[in-house]
């Protein structure tokens, strides 16, 4: 399989993915989602008999349209969506599981990104610092 040439715009050229990377991305991204579905319905109650398939059907219809609405994070559209489309469940039920969601899926890789940041960061300073030290040292 040929590469693309890449995509000149001035002095800027974007490079298109190799096959093999682009095949991983292919399997990962419905992986990811199905991931994120999974989420959901285990957080949902056993005894509201919601089928994985079900779960998942609406959270790819309510990710889409949190996509098409450009609010930030879908934030209120993903739960509409959910709530609209689930009513044999009881409301209360959806968003909490959705809670639950936004909590496993956003927020702690969200807390557990900052904390590897930070710690690259402060590593970086360090060297930095001890490089300068050495450097000031008489010889």
């Amino acid at each position: 399989m040929r590469g693309l040439k890449p995509l000149q715009i001035g002095k800027f050229s974007v490079h298109y993915p190799k096959p093999p990377i682009v095949f991983r991305q292919l399997f990962a991204a419905p992986v990811e989602l199905m991931g994120a579905a999974a989420i959901i319905y285990f957080a949902l109650p056993a005894s509201d008999h919601a089928n994985y398939f079900t779960v998942l059907g609406v959270f790819l219809v309510s990710f889409s349209v949190a996509l098409v609405s450009h609010a930030p994070g879908g934030l209120g559209v993903l739960e509409v969506v959910f709530v609209t489309a689930m009513p044999d469940i009881p409301q209360a039920d959806v968003i909490a599981a959705l809670i639950v969601f936004r909590l496993l899926y956003l927020l702690l890789p969200f807390a557990a990104s900052l904390v590897v940041v930070v710690l690259f960061e402060r590593a970086r300073l360090l060297n930095r610092w001890s490089a300068r030290c050495e450097g000031n040292k008489p010889g």
